[in-house]
């Protein structure tokens, strides 16, 4: 298991070379490379990057980046990176990287990962001993559409009333001028293009509500970062719907080996009576199943009142799973109860918010949940 700790600029020169190469064999998606990993960290990142890394006569077969201090090691990953993960060439690679992880003996590790993820796949096996209690729940079920058949048979499964307001709608807004789809791939003014989308991302509830990419100066680096590099790689996907030339919905999405992953999407507020997000949102899968994209990645949650929209376009989940893997001792017995506290009153916290109307009384909830998660994890 090698570290690093190079500051504020998590320089991965080291490996990236092999990594990216290993990426490439497995045809892994965006958010198991190491440029992915590299802006995560320049925007999010605190504390020390840990490599766990396999490693046979051909070279490096397996990585796993956490962060963290030796003694709690946990996934880079927060609500703008669910979907991050191990890159293992075998199963012995993935059983080498879990070895190496507990070799060091950290106290506690937390890991979130794909139901599919090889180092779950590993811990679950039993296959390698570990010195750890274990405890698995599924965090969150991230939907996802299967775009590699006909369209027709596809849209038999949205609700006929969704069908039905997604026509009306489209005839109420062709009635008010020039409806388009646009699609750019940042080969010409990428910037341009990108404080577009930020302007309309953030023009309704998301930039009210903090959760606009423009409203954090880490979320405008991140996301300008990962829009740089996938243009240069030619997955980027800058999806407008635009009224007369003006965008009314964005999306912020990759494209790569066939797959389709929507980071991020918004619209227009001044337009919400013609639904401009369902109406991208159609556009977007129609052109999916025309294409050779094989499979539709909505990221993040179907949960909660701001993600439910995507249940009216998909039944198909993916589970994320948070493994915990508690010493097995007093203090680690300590630290699972404690744990489990936490989220029994994070829990509590966000049912509790839910009710509320009040901008003020959620933030300061959120602050309550925020220090009652540091007291026990002190």
């Amino acid at each position: 298991m090698t570290a690093s700790r190079p500051g504020n600029t998590y320089d991965l020169e080291g490996v990236h070379r092999e990594w990216d190469a290993l990426a490439n064999r497995l045809a892994a998606d965006p958010f198991h490379r190491p440029e992915w990993l590299a802006a995560w960290m320049s925007a999010f990142g605190v504390g020390e990057l840990v490599l766990v890394t396999a490693r046979d006569d051909s070279g490096l077969t397996g990585v796993l980046p956490l962060v963290g201090d030796r003694t709690e090691l946990v996934t880079p990953t927060n609500g703008h990176s669910y979907h991050f993960g191990a890159l293992a060439r075998s199963k012995d690679a993935a059983d080498l990287l879990l070895t190496q992880l507990v070799a060091e003996r950290p106290h506690h590790v937390s890991l979130l990962l794909p139901e599919d993820d090889p180092v779950v796949e590993s811990i679950t096996s039993g296959r390698v001993e570990l010195p750890y209690e274990v405890e698995t729940t599924v965090e969150l079920l991230a939907p996802w559409v299967n775009t590699g058949r006909p369209w027709a048979e596809y849209i038999e499964e949205v609700a006929t009333r969704r069908r039905s307001e997604i026509r009306r709608r489209r005839r109420k807004l062709s009635a008010e001028g020039d409806v388009s789809l646009t699609i750019e791939d940042g080969t010409d003014a990428l910037d341009s293009h990108f404080d577009e989308f930020l302007r309309v991302e953030a023009s309704g509830w998301k930039s009210q509500s903090g959760t606009a990419v423009q409203s954090r100066v880490e979320t405008i680096g991140f996301y300008r970062d990962i829009a740089h590099w996938a243009a240069e790689r030619g997955w980027l996907c800058l999806a407008a719907l635009r009224l007369d030339g003006r965008p009314i919905a964005v999306d912020l999405s990759l494209e790569i080996d066939h797959t389709h992953y929507l980071l991020k999407t918004g619209y227009d507020p001044e337009f919400s009576k013609f639904g401009p997000g369902h109406l991208l949102r159609w556009d977007m899968l129609e052109r999916a199943f025309a294409g050779d994209v094989q499979r539709y990645e909505f990221m993040g949650t179907a949960e909660g009142d701001r993600n439910d929209w995507k249940l009216g376009w998909t039944t198909q989940m993916k589970g994320i799973v948070r493994v915990e893997l508690f010493e097995a001792s007093a203090v680690g017995r300590l630290r699972r109860r404690s744990r489990r506290l936490g989220n029994a009153t994070k829990r509590e916290v966000r049912r509790v918010a839910r009710r509320l109307t009040d901008r003020e009384m959620r933030r300061r909830l959120r602050e309550l949940q925020r220090s009652l998660t540091r007291w026990l994890r002190t």
